[in-house]
């Protein structure tokens, strides 16, 4: 796990107001993360307006801005899936019209839909079926209001295109991949003495690291869809009740950074 990633996921993880720099270095102690490397990675995240500073004498203090709320906000949508029941077998359709030379531009805006768990028809046209509740007008608002973006609800006509939706998001691929990964959870999560809180806390965002980039490749779709064997329900219970028990276990360590900043370091 890259210490950036490890740095975003325990503030995404432990909500707080503001993280003074005592409590962010409580939190990264167990994993052996170096304070140069600490203030190195908060540099970049308020660069990059995931994170805002504020000044207090020779202190500073840490908050998330509106930008990673946003992105936690969607990391939790991956862990709920919508219930399809009574859909109507409408579809979103978004089109990217962009001229050759705007790859770069054309990469982000792909890697921005695909993350909402569109797939691509075909060249310049994503779709997904649609669901209110998931509320896909507000989240890519933004991209919705690009000159180059134009959205479209619409119906398949033939059944035949129907069958094909298991293809284009890949689904016995990715239905492989969650399944593997159910089982890797088990293994790793016998790795650590979970009696040990600084080493519970470790298990949480090491499995933590292993388990959600691959939750995401779930693509949330109506069961029709879906094999009858599919592993993406296990999955996700299997891992919220694995980080409901870490994140008890890990307590005693982690809640420090709740009480007064001059007790952290006592311990």
């Amino acid at each position: 796990m890259k210490e950036s990633e490890l740095l975003y996921g325990l503030l995404f993880s432990f909500t707080k107001e503001e993280f003074s720099f005592a409590d962010i270095a409580w939190l990264t102690a167990p994993f052996n993360v170096s304070e140069t490397s600490v203030r190195t990675i908060l540099s970049r995240m308020a660069g990059n307006k995931m994170i805002r500073v504020r000044k207090s004498g020779q202190k500073a203090y840490y908050s998330l801005t509106k930008k990673s709320g946003k992105i936690s906000s969607n990391v939790a949508l991956g862990f709920k899936k919508p219930d399809w029941s009574g859909w109507d077998n409408d579809w979103w359709g978004i089109s990217v019209s962009l001229p050759v030379e705007s790859q770069k531009e054309r990469y982000q805006i792909n890697k921005k839909i695909a993350k909402h768990r569109f797939a691509l028809l075909h060249p310049g046209l994503w779709i997904r079926p649609y669901h209110e509740n998931e509320k896909i007008e507000t989240r890519l608002a933004d991209l919705f209001r690009h000159q180059s973006v134009k959205t479209l609800r619409f119906r398949f006509h033939e059944e035949g295109d129907l069958l094909k939706v298991p293809l284009i998001w890949n689904i016995q691929e990715i239905n492989d991949e969650l399944k593997t990964c159910s089982r890797n959870l088990e293994k790793h999560g016998k790795h650590f003495n979970l009696d040990n809180p600084k080493e519970a806390l470790i298990g949480k965002m090491v499995v933590g690291n292993l388990v959600v980039p691959v939750l995401f490749k779930d693509p949330l779709l109506p069961n029709r869809f879906l094999p009858k064997n599919w592993h993406g329900d296990k999955l996700r219970q299997q891992f919220r009740e694995w980080d409901k028990m870490v994140t008890k276990k890990s307590k005693p360590y982690w809640e420090k950074i709740y009480q007064q900043e001059v007790n952290i370091f006592k311990k």
